[in-house]
C-alpha cells in the first residue's frame, strides 16, 4: 500500500507497531481531547525532517518592501532558513547574511543608507544600513511545509519523502515501546534516507553545470 495520505500513514504506523491503542485520541486528561500518539509522532517527525533537510522542494521566495527609516521587516511565518536575500530596486544587490551580534558590531550606528546586510532575530529581519528610502527586496528561503492534519491530508514531505516521514514517526513513537529491537533499524533507515535525499538533491542541482561557491548568506538552523 502506497503511503499517499495522512490516514494511510497513520494506519501504516499502527500496523507496523501492532499497537491499535496508539492511534486513538486521548480523552483521559482534563482540558479536553488531545491527538493520539500516532498523530503526535507524525507531527514530531515532520519537525525532525524539516531540521535535517535543505532540498529544492522546500525552496520558495517572497517580495519585501523596505521603508525609509525602518530597520526591521517581518520574517515569513513558514521561514526555516535563508538562502539568498537581494535588493531588487533601485539597483539589484545581494544582502550579506549575519547573526545579530555581528550585524551590530559591523554597523553600530543606525545611520541611514543603502542596506547591504541583514540578520534574523525573533520574528524580524534587521537591516544595516537602515534604509534611507523605500526599497524593494526579494527573499529566497527554505520553507516549513504546512503540517499534516485532518484538513491538510498531504504535503511535500508526504508526497516526496513518505519513507523518511514514516521512519521518523517510528522513532518518535519509541517512547511508547519497551525493548523493541527494531528501534536501531528504524534509526539507520531514517539516517540513510536523509543522506540519500541530500546526495540526490546535490547531484541533480548541479547536473550538467559547473559547481561554484555559494553567496555568503547565513541560515538559521
Amino acid at each position: 500500500m502506497a503511503i499517499d495520505s495522512y490516514a494511510k500513514l497513520q494506519s501504516e504506523l499502527s500496523d507496523t507497531l501492532n499497537r491499535t491503542d496508539l492511534i486513538a485520541d486521548v480523552t483521559e486528561f482534563s482540558g479536553g481531547t488531545i491527538e493520539g500518539a500516532v498523530q503526535r509522532g507524525i507531527s514530531k517527525s515532520e519537525r525532525r525532517c524539516v531540521r535535517r533537510l535543505r532540498t529544492r522542494e522546500f525552496e520558495t521566495s517572497t517580495a519585501f518592501s523596505l521603508s525609509a527609516g525602518v530597520e526591521t521587516s517581518q520574517i515569513p511565518t513558514d521561514f526555516a532558513s535563508a538562502k539568498l536575500f537581494t535588493l531588487t530596486s533601485p539597483v539589484v544587490s545581494v544582502l550579506v547574511g549575519k547573526d545579530l551580534t555581528q550585524l551590530i558590531n559591523d554597523f553600530p550606528s543606525t545611520a541611514a543608507g543603502t542596506p547591504n546586510s541583514f540578520a534574523p532575530y525573533g520574528t524580524n529581519f534587521y537591516f544595516r544600513r537602515v534604509p534611507d528610502s523605500a526599497y524593494t527586496a526579494k527573499l529566497f528561503y527554505y520553507s516549513i511545509p504546512t503540517p499534516l492534519s485532518g484538513s491538510n491530508t498531504s504535503n511535500v514531505l508526504l508526497t516526496k519523502y513518505p519513507d523518511l516521514l514514516f521512519y521518523g514517526a517510528l522513532l518518535e513513537l519509541t517512547a511508547h515501546l519497551e525493548d523493541d529491537g527494531r528501534i536501531q533499524i528504524w534509526k539507520g533507515l531514517f539516517d540513510e534516507a536523509v543522506k540519500d535525499i541530500t546526495d540526490d538533491n546535490t547531484a541533480n542541482r548541479w547536473s550538467g553545470a559547473p559547481i561554484r561557491s555559494s553567496v555568503d548568506v547565513r541560515s538559521i538552523v
